[in-house]
């Protein structure tokens, strides 16, 4: 059975800075048999002027851009050519044999099932998150399309509900997005989009968990805090049981614990545990650390408090004439401990130089002695 072709869809609009290097990287591995589509959406740097230059070889088409990416992915379909589609986005570099693997398994697929199927690539943000769940890769035999004019997701004849699809992860089908390194300016006109967007498909499906939890995660930018954290909770009563929960509990016991609510934030983890019980499927490793980010913010908050009652005590000690402790050097020693605990170094080090005047050895000390400058290793700092 010979290798399927592969039509590379690309919608672009000002990728100047990324556009290169994708196409570069799918040159790599393509094969004679292949095509790339580029459509463009109105670019006004020099992305044009690049692909023209560089790829001449690339089926450059322009379409208007009518607030709706679906749009686009689907004119990207009508332009096909290929067996199969492999939409890859502008700010995303496939790597090394990713083209390759994604044929193999492509040829598997055909060879056991029948079965409508969308194949999911491996997206590894570089803000730290990997992505699993983005349909990227159709066959091109009519029955498929994107559906959504944000967040969009392939379709087939038609069904919104998915159900009539097998999603297939490809873990050996690498794509690595830096998308989300924009500054705070790009990030809040990114979320005024989407969420300009999400609402139009809130409009048009009112019972769509999809969107509404997508609506939740892209206006963060632009809602207060506590509205944001609310409109998470609303998420359970709205959508007992939706797919997209783990998500949610994961968003919102991260915004309980960036507010310092580390006792609510155990409530939902505990939740959310409970919640897991009869999950075959979901990885907790999320769930995982944030519990114990909330363990070690209640452990920060009590330090914080144990400072205050020995800085409070050292005044005392210092202004009571009939004290018992000479000096204090032991309060001091851990009122330092306690501000390196903290990440409040440049106190703890006055305290500790204080100390080492008077030649107070304690638990300050005995922390400075393992640190890297104390074993005449400077280059380890």
């Amino acid at each position: 059975m010979n290798s399927p072709s592969i039509s590379i869809g690309i919608m672009c609009k000002n990728e100047e800075r990324s556009i290169e290097r994708c196409i570069n990287a799918i040159q790599l591995q393509i094969e004679n048999t292949d095509e790339i589509i580029i459509v463009d959406t109105g670019s006004t740097d020099q992305t044009i002027n690049i692909i023209k230059e560089k790829f001449s070889e690339v089926r450059l088409y322009f379409k208007d851009w009518r607030n709706d990416f679906s749009e686009i992915r689907n004119f990207i379909i009508t332009l096909s050519k290929k067996e199969w589609i492999f939409f890859i986005d502008a700010d995303e570099v496939i790597q090394s044999e990713g083209l390759n693997n994604a044929k193999k398994y492509i040829k598997e697929i055909e060879k056991l099932s029948d079965e409508a199927v969308v194949f999911c690539p491996k997206v590894l943000n570089t803000n730290d998150s990997i992505v699993y769940n983005t349909g990227r890769i159709i066959k091109n035999n009519g029955l498929y399309k994107f559906c959504g004019c944000v967040h969009e997701f392939p379709v087939c004849e038609d069904n919104i509900n998915t159900d009539n699809i097998k999603t297939i992860i490809l873990e050996e089908v690498v794509m690595v997005h830096d998308g989300y390194e924009e500054n705070i300016m790009e990030e809040k006109r990114k979320s005024k989009r989407n969420t300009f967007l999400n609402e139009k498909m809130l409009k048009k499906y009112p019972d769509n968990d999809r969107y509404y939890y997508f609506y939740c995660r892209d206006a963060k930018p632009l809602l207060s805090i506590t509205d944001y954290e609310l409109s998470l909770i609303n998420f359970f009563d709205l959508f007992p049981t939706s797919r997209f929960k783990n998500e949610v509990y994961l968003d919102l016991i991260s915004c309980l614990i960036e507010q310092g609510k580390t006792d609510l934030a155990e409530t939902y983890i505990k939740e959310y545990w409970e919640d897991l019980k009869n999950s075959e499927t979901f990885s907790n490793t999320g769930l995982v650390y944030l519990t114990v980010l909330n363990e070690i913010q209640k452990i920060m908050a009590t330090q914080q408090e144990l400072l205050r009652i020995m800085i409070n005590t050292k005044n005392n000690i210092e202004n009571d004439s009939y004290r018992t402790v000479e000096n204090g050097y032991n309060f001091d020693d851990i009122i330092g401990f306690l501000y390196w605990s903290l990440g409040d170094i440049s106190r703890a080090i006055k305290i500790e130089q204080k100390l080492e005047e008077v030649n107070y050895k304690g638990m300050l000390n005995e922390l400075f002695q393992l640190l890297p400058w104390n074993k005449g290793d400077e280059n380890e700092l």
